[in-house]
C-alpha cells in the first residue's frame, strides 16, 4: 500500500498553542461549561472577546453564596446585596432556551423573596431539575412551580426554624416529575383558616416521593396520584402538623418508610395490590399517648407491609417500653417474604410473636428494652429457627438477665444459626465486658459450628 494512502496517514498532530476547545461550536463549550460552578463559568469571559459570552450558553447554573465575595467584614446588607446581584445579573443574560439544572446554595441571604424571584426566573427557561439548600426562610410562590411541565426533580431542603412557606392550590399536577423531596416547608391550603383542605397531588412519572418535617397547615388530606411511585419517605417532627388522611394511589412502592411521632388520628392509605418489600418505622411518642394507642398506629402501618422481605420497628418513648397489650397483632397476617429483621427496643414477648409470623426470617437484629418482666418463658420455638434463621445480631447488648436468657433460647433452638453478634457500649469497662463475653461463651459450648462476633458502639 502507498504511504499516501488513508490506511497508513499519519493523524495531524495539534501545535502546544493550539487552542481545541475554542474551535468547538458555543453550544458545546457551553456544555462543557455546565460542568463548572456558575461563578466559574463566568469567569471564562475574560480569556478572550469569542468567550466574553459564551459562559450565558450553560445549561447547569449553581449558585453557593458563600462563594461569590463573602468576607467576614462585609456587612450583612452588603454580602446580600453582592450575591443577589450576581444571581440575578446572571439569570438576566443567560441565552439558553432550557436549563437543565439549577442548583442553590443559601446560607447568608436575608431577604426571603429573592429565591422565589429567581426560581420564577428558572422555571420560565423550561427547567428540569432544581436543587434548593436554604438556611434562611423563603417565600415561594406555588403557581409557577407547580405548573412548569419540564420540572422533572425538585428537592427543596429549608431548616425548620426558618418559616419558609408555600401556599397550595387544592390540585397540583407536574406530568414530567420524577423525584420530589421537600423538608422543612410549611404548606397552606388556599382555603380560609376555619376551612380544612383537600389536596391532590398529580404525578403520573413521580417515583420518589420524600417528605421531612414538613407542615401541613390547613389541610385535611392528602391524595398522592402517582402510578408510578416506588419509595416513600415521610419524617414528621415532634410539632408538627400533619394531614389526617395520606392517600397513595400508587400500586408499585417498594420501599416505605416512616419517621414521626404517633398520631391516634392519621391514616396512611395504599393500594390493595403493593409490592412493598422494605419498611422502616422510626416512631417516637412525645404526647404520651397510651401504650393501646400505640399499637393502634403501628397495626395500621405494619398492616401495609405484609408482603415486605425487610422491617425496620424502632420505638422510642420515655419510660415506655413497647410491650405486649391484648390483640396487638390481631388481624395481621404472617410475614411469609420476610427475611430481615429489625426491632428495638422491645420486650421479649413482643420480640417472640414476631418471629411466629415471620417464618422464612434469615437475619435478625435486636435490641431488647432495659426491663423485661414478659420473657420468663419461650415456650414455643419459632419455624424460623428450625430452618432459616442463619444470623443474630444483639445490636445494643448490655449483658442484662433477659437478654441473656434470649441469647441461650437462639443458641439452643436455633438449628440452622451460622452467627450471632453482640454489639457492647465503647465506653463501658472491659473488666464488665469480658464478664459479659465469659457468661455468653459458657452457653455457647456446644455451638461449635457458630460463629460469635463482639464489637463496639457508641
Amino acid at each position: 500500500m502507498q504511504s499516501g494512502s488513508c490506511g497508513n496517514e499519519t493523524p495531524k498532530r495539534h501545535d502546544e498553542g493550539d487552542d481545541m476547545i475554542s474551535n468547538l461550536p458555543e453550544p458545546v463549550i457551553g456544555h462543557i461549561l455546565s460542568f463548572l460552578s456558575t461563578k466559574q463559568a463566568i469567569a471564562t469571559s475574560v480569556l478572550s472577546k469569542r468567550w466574553k459570552y459564551i459562559w450565558t450558553l450553560v445549561t447547569k447554573l449553581s449558585f453557593y453564596d458563600r462563594e461569590c465575595s463573602y468576607h467576614p467584614c462585609n456587612s450583612s446588607n452588603k454580602f446580600t446585596n453582592l450575591f443577589s446581584d450576581f444571581v440575578s445579573s446572571a439569570l438576566i443574560h443567560l441565552n439558553s432556551p432550557i436549563i437543565q439544572e439549577f442548583d442553590l446554595v443559601i446560607h447568608e441571604i436575608s431577604d426571603p423573596y429573592y429565591i422565589s424571584q429567581w426560581l420564577y426566573t428558572v422555571l420560565q427557561r423550561r427547567v428540569k431539575k432544581i436543587n434548593v439548600y436554604s438556611l434562611k426562610p423563603c417565600i415561594i410562590s406555588s403557581s409557577p412551580l407547580f405548573e412548569c411541565p419540564t420540572l422533572e426533580k425538585l428537592v427543596l431542603t429549608m431548616t425548620r426554624c426558618c418559616c419558609s412557606n408555600i401556599k397550595v392550590p387544592s390540585f397540583v399536577s407536574l406530568p414530567s416529575l420524577t423525584v420530589l423531596k421537600l423538608t422543612g416547608i410549611t404548606f397552606t391550603s388556599y382555603a380560609s383558616a376555619n376551612k380544612l383542605k383537600e389536596l391532590t397531588l398529580h404525578f403520573p412519572l413521580l417515583r420518589e416521593y420524600k417528605t421531612h418535617d414538613c407542615t401541613w397547615s390547613g389541610v385535611k388530606s392528602i391524595t398522592l396520584e402517582a402510578p408510578l411511585l416506588e419509595t416513600v419517605e415521610t419524617l414528621y417532627g415532634d410539632c408538627d402538623s400533619t394531614p389526617e388522611i395520606v392517600k397513595f394511589c400508587a400500586s408499585y412502592i417498594t420501599n416505605l418508610s416512616f419517621r414521626g411521632d404517633v398520631s391516634s388520628s392519621q391514616t396512611i392509605l395504599l393500594d390493595d395490590d403493593q409490592h412493598i418489600t422494605s419498611t422502616s418505622i422510626l416512631l417516637f411518642n412525645q404526647n404520651n399517648y397510651s401504650l393501646e394507642e400505640v399499637w393502634i398506629f403501628l397495626h395500621r402501618l405494619l398492616s401495609l407491609s405484609i408482603n415486605a422481605k425487610y422491617l425496620k420497628l424502632y420505638y422510642s418513648a420515655h419510660q415506655q417500653r413497647l410491650a405486649r397489650v391484648e390483640h396487638y397483632l390481631d388481624g395481621i397476617p404472617a410475614f411469609r417474604m420476610m427475611g430481615h429483621l429489625h426491632l428495638g427496643p422491645v420486650t421479649g414477648a413482643v420480640l417472640l410473636d414476631f418471629l411466629l409470623k415471620s417464618p422464612c426470617l434469615k437475619t435478625l437484629v435486636l435490641q431488647m428494652a432495659d426491663d423485661d418482666v414478659e420473657s420468663d418463658n419461650y415456650a414455643i420455638v419459632p419455624d424460623c429457627f428450625l430452618s432459616t434463621l442463619k444470623v443474630v445480631k444483639f445490636a445494643k447488648y448490655f449483658d442484662r438477665e433477659h437478654e441473656l436468657r434470649f441469647a441461650k433460647f437462639v443458641l439452643e433452638n436455633a438449628k440452622v444459626l451460622e452467627k450471632v453478634s453482640f454489639s457492647f457500649h465503647k465506653q463501658r469497662p472491659w473488666t464488665e465486658v469480658d464478664e459479659a463475653k465469659e457468661k455468653l461463651r459458657l452457653i455457647m459450648i456446644s455451638c461449635s459450628t457458630v460463629t460469635v462476633e463482639f464489637s463496639a458502639w457508641n
